[in-house]
């Protein structure tokens, strides 16, 4: 079995896929495992035109570009910058002391 049914069977989910890209944005992996419509029988394909319901990954996806940001030094205060430090729309509202950190 492959990896992506192993996870999906492991937490009992419908279908997972996932891909890889290079620091170039090469495609270096895709893969995918379940249904893509639940009671089908219809395999989920991992390719290119592949069109995939993504549930909530908001939060994730923005931790994960402020983590970037902030390793790349161009967020000035680590996880503790404020909103008001950082966002002039936040300055004399109740958002304004608000860090990073506490966001998310």
């Amino acid at each position: 079995a492959s990896a992506f049914e192993d996870l999906r069977s492991l937490y009992g989910g419908v279908s997972l896929a996932g891909f890889s890209l290079s620091g170039t944005g090469s495609l270096c992996a895709a893969g995918a495992s379940g249904e893509r419509i639940r009671g089908t029988g219809e395999p989920l394909l991992a390719m290119g035109s592949s069109r995939y319901h993504v549930g909530s990954v908001t939060k994730s996806m923005t931790a994960t570009l402020l983590a970037t940001l902030l390793h790349d030094g161009m967020i000035n205060g680590g996880w503790d910058a404020t909103l008001g430090g950082l966002l002039a729309i936040a300055v004399n509202t109740p958002y304004e002391n608000v860090t990073l950190r506490t966001l998310l």
